[in-house]
């Protein structure tokens, strides 16, 4: 019946399937030639249906930073067939980079012109290596910094030396923060250089004498570091370009045991576009090699997270010969080490790091996106269970997104995890909780897609966005998780310290609450069972125009005016390495 056959084809090219529904025309217009013109409109809207699935495959590679295949893919284009509309999102495409390529061209010309008019012969020869190393950075990624010299590179109205400081200024802090002031941009490649060595500095007297000096800079204050942070490539040096697909690293940490962990990064991995971060967390049964291969495929065949452009690393979180994930400090140790340890060595945006893992790797999950919920703006438990901790602070999850998988026939854990996923719904979490009928103890690749549109959507959430919202409240439950928000804590109750599921000879689990609300008028509420905490400030949280005042059970601890300190900024910076976040002062109370 050839109404059935053709009713399948168009099955099969609505169900984008567009391969098999092109083979199933060919087979039809061998049976029934008299259906030529029918079959001959079905394959054009096939054509066109592929043709708008390969632009947006071509838009998402722009976006993850791969030009190069964006480009090519672009001249390459299948254009037999295609309406005026789609030939013409390509030819944008290629103009635009024919563009950038020419603006890089002529910032490039430019800044060797207009350095060749100054008369100051020192200056000339000051400026000539940071040319250089314009030249040897320039791309399609760090372009954007230089665009208000390209705006201004012709004005004459200005001097050669106000254009160059539009460039030289513009790379350190970003092109809305460039300044005309020749000198002041020399000064910002000096900062920018003291900051480096701040941050990879091991010895903490040296740093403070780095950071005096880095202070004394005319023109330099704590904002002006907090901008050079954020538009600062990868502080750590990490040889990766011989490797090819996954490699291996080791975070090196000053109060615990060394990390090794894997990595898996995008294609065309380019050191100035800020890149997505997936933190994977393996089962007990497989290797690091296999959780990475499950997100981004390998180097012969890459998958998901090479194409969508993010950075993949999977820790070493469970000990040797460990076949269960036990709850323990170290784990939590591995985890944080890396994550860190890679935010140094990459371009990562912290406001993008999810948390994932299958089984065992799911359970730590659940646990360490719990206990550290203002570092990751998405949690991915697989085939997890909850058990322990987790059912003890499970409110803490308020501020992170969930996207929660398992098998109908996984185990128990249905039973196990009802209470607690029910109690997080009930409460109006961001959750997806996705339940496969019929299925039981897997990985659920058929999620892959899903689980990319997913986090593409999401963001960390910043505390004080929202003038209604300036209260934090979370649970502690473990003396190494000291630190939540923007406090540090130090000296646990024994209710803590002695709890059941800690291993103590306490007789019932009670977390100790910290709530921490901001007032607009600059007052800070700290409500919290520990002897000794550290507040971290910044100006989106605080006035550092007017007195602040930290009070404590009713009592007033802290009554002053606070300054930014460069010193404490960096501090912060070299240990958590998170460049979204930043904090210009410290209160120990």
């Amino acid at each position: 019946n050839p109404e059935d056959r053709l009713a399948v084809a168009r099955f099969l090219i609505q169900a984008t399937w567009y391969v098999e529904g092109l083979k199933e025309l060919d087979s039809i217009a061998a049976d029934f030639p008299e259906l030529s013109e029918r079959i001959a409109e079905l394959r054009r809207t096939a054509r066109r249906l592929i043709a708008r699935q390969l632009l947006i495959e071509l838009r998402h590679r722009r976006q993850a930073g791969q030009h190069r295949l964006a480009y090519r893919a672009a001249l390459t284009f299948p254009r037999d067939g295609l309406d005026a509309e789609l030939l013409g999102e390509v030819d944008r495409t290629l103009q635009e980079y024919r563009t950038l390529q020419e603006r890089i061209t002529l910032a490039w010309a430019r800044l060797g012109e207009l350095q060749g008019r100054l008369s100051d012969k020192a200056l000339r020869e000051r400026l000539e290596p940071l040319r250089g190393i314009i030249r040897e950075q320039l791309d399609f990624e760090s372009l954007p910094r230089l665009e208000a010299f390209l705006k201004l590179h012709a004005d004459e109205t200005l001097q050669p030396d106000q254009r160059l400081a539009l460039a030289y200024s513009g790379w350190v802090v970003g092109a809305e923060n460039a300044v005309t002031d020749l000198q002041t941009a020399v000064n910002l490649w000096e900062a920018q250089f003291l900051v480096r060595q701040v941050l990879n500095e091991p010895d903490a007297a040296l740093r403070e004498q780095l950071a005096v000096r880095l202070s004394r800079l005319e023109g330099i204050s704590a904002e002006v570091v907090a901008r050079i942070i954020r538009h600062l490539p990868p502080w750590k040096e990490t040889d990766f370009r011989a490797a090819a697909g996954a490699f291996d690293l080791v975070a090196e940490v000053d109060d615990g045991p060394p990390v090794t962990y894997s990595v898996l990064l995008p294609l065309e991995y380019n050191p100035f576009h800020r890149y997505p971060m997936i933190v994977a967390l393996r089962p007990a049964q497989r290797t690091r090699r296999d959780e990475l291969a499950w997100w981004g495929g390998t180097a012969q065949q890459p998958l998901q997270a090479q194409r969508r452009g993010y950075i993949v690393i999977a820790p070493e979180y469970l000990k040797d010969g460990q076949r269960r994930y036990e709850y323990d400090a170290y784990a939590h140790h591995a985890v944080l080490a890396a994550l860190t340890d890679a935010c140094r060595r990459f371009n990562v945006d912290s406001d993008r790091i999810f948390l994932a893992g299958h089984a065992a790797g799911g359970d730590a999950a659940f646990d360490i996106g719990l206990a550290h919920p203002d570092l990751f703006a998405g949690v991915i438990p697989i085939a997890a269970v909850v058990d322990r901790h987790v059912k003890f602070l499970w409110k803490n999850g308020r501020r992170v997104a969930w996207y929660v998988v398992s098998g109908e026939l996984d185990r128990d854990t249905f039973q196990r995890n009802a209470f607690v996923l029910n109690q997080m719904l009930k409460y109006g979490f961001d959750m997806i909780f996705t339940e496969y009928i019929g299925r039981g103890y897997e990985s659920f690749y058929e999620e892959i897609h899903k689980l990319f549109d997913w986090m593409d959507r999401q963001r960390r959430e910043h505390f004080f966005t929202d003038p209604q919202d300036r209260t934090v409240d979370v649970y502690v439950l473990r003396p190494h998780d000291d630190r939540y928000y923007f406090v540090s804590l130090d000296g646990l109750p024994a209710s803590v310290l002695q709890s059941p599921v800690n291993g103590g000879s306490g007789r019932s689990n009670r977390p100790m609450m910290l709530q921490v609300k901001i007032t607009e008028g600059n007052t800070v509420y700290l409500r919290s069972g520990a002897d000794r905490h550290t507040l971290w400030l910044s100006p989106q949280m605080i006035d550092f125009q007017q007195r602040v005042r930290v009070r404590i059970g009713g009592r007033t601890v802290f009554n002053d005016f606070l300054q930014p300190d460069i010193h404490t900024l960096l501090e912060d910076v070299r240990r958590r390495a998170d460049r979204a976040k930043l904090f210009y002062a410290r209160i120990d109370l």
